[in-house]
């Protein structure tokens, strides 16, 4: 077991260089993207549905209370999943950046959907911030697993502004140019526009990267970790 995971890509260093570091930060074209999505085209998406403002709203609100509550206990969860046969595979990272990546590929294109119920929009909408907390969490712990360099990490994690930028110029880009056919349907083929783009930038970032090898003596290093109950987990936040 201990072999295959050396010789796993996900466990295998590469050079650190500007290349690297873009690739890994692709990610963060989701990121970026998603922050504007939320401050205002969703509102202004499921307010043209002729749902009230009152429950545009709601589905804002509630759905990031969730996730809040949902990402203080999913840090924990990635962090201890290398006790399990899927975290030593394919790595306690990248296995939920994965299945976060494909629950958003499906998610995703379901938000644009046209209907008048609220409560469907507040559904898909907790459903994608969970999946993005998915992606996002354990994608933000890997410059510490690729490198013990600072310089190196420096490097990895230098990009991100100018791709998180980049994400919100392809957000309000693409919606301008498919809403200027003034089709019925531009909101969802925005949507679906949106999902393949940010689908590669994840994928090729979760490709691009890898974790430190789970060698006896790391492994050792993570079970000396103190568990903390909950409210021992409360207190640490």
């Amino acid at each position: 077991m201990a072999e295959k995971q050396k010789t796993s890509w996900v466990y295998t260093p590469k050079a650190i260089n500007t290349r690297r570091g873009l690739l890994y930060g692709l990610t963060d074209l989701m990121g970026g993207g998603w922050n504007n999505i939320v401050s205002g085209v969703i509102f202004v998406f499921v307010l043209s549905q002729g749902i009230s403002p009152l429950f545009t709203g709601a589905v804002l609100g509630i759905g990031r209370i969730i996730d809040a509550i949902w990402s203080l206990f999913f840090g924990a969860i990635t962090d201890r999943f290398y006790r399990t046969r899927l975290g030593r595979k394919y790595g306690r990272r990248h296995f939920f950046i994965a299945l976060g990546g494909i629950l958003f590929a499906i998610l995703f294109p379901m938000f644009w959907i046209s209907t008048s119920s609220w409560q469907y929009y507040l559904w898909v909408y907790v459903a994608i911030e969970v999946a993005i907390s998915m992606i996002l969490i354990p994608w933000e712990t890997l410059p510490t697993e690729m490198t013990p360099d600072y310089k190196k990490r420096t490097t990895l994690s230098g990009s991100r502004m100018f791709i998180s930028a980049t994400g919100t110029a392809i957000v309000f880009f693409t919606l301008a140019v498919l809403k200027s056919f003034n089709n019925p349907n531009a909101y969802l083929y925005t949507g679906i526009t949106w999902t393949v783009i940010f689908v590669i930038a994840i994928f090729t970032s979760w490709r691009a990267s890898w974790e430190r090898p789970l060698t006896p003596e790391f492994l050792a290093e993570l079970d000396a970790q103190p568990r903390l109950g909950f409210s021992g987990f409360m207190k640490k936040q």
